[in-house]
């Protein structure tokens, strides 16, 4: 599942990318939530409840001085998550953070492909075991 907060702003072929290299690594459904404008737990997990195995979360950042606004906001729920997901043995990192400055594709693929290996680590979501 992917999330993006409302300053991000690309091209619709820029997923297109991600989707053909998730196909060649995984298969699971691939879904984006665009412009959210607030990020909280519930989101996180419904997602992870529905099956996902990972949530690649995109935040706008530009640089050391100004992280943002959605960055510094959604880096506290991503962590938090994190941390509940893995003490349900879960996994340590199923929610992912991209810090993208909305301008260089191959940056948000290279932060795509670590979430995958990630998800690697950590297994199928256990829920679709079951």
């Amino acid at each position: 599942m992917i999330f993006s907060s409302p300053e991000c702003k690309y091209e619709e072929n820029t997923f297109m990318e991600l989707k053909e290299l998730k196909e060649k690594h995984i298969s699971a459904k691939f879904t984006k939530l665009e412009n959210i404008g607030s990020l909280d737990l519930k989101l996180i997990f419904k997602s992870i409840y529905e099956g996902f195995d990972g949530i690649f979360v995109i935040a706008k950042y530009l640089d050391a001085d100004y992280m943002g606004h959605s960055y510094l906001s959604f880096q506290k729920y991503v962590d938090e998550a994190n941390r509940i997901l893995d003490k349900r043995g879960f996994g340590k990192e199923r929610a992912f953070l991209c810090k993208w400055d909305c301008l260089s594709v191959e940056n948000l693929i290279n932060d795509f492909r670590k979430l995958l290996e990630k998800i690697k680590i950590s297994g199928n979501n256990p829920i679709k075991l079951n």
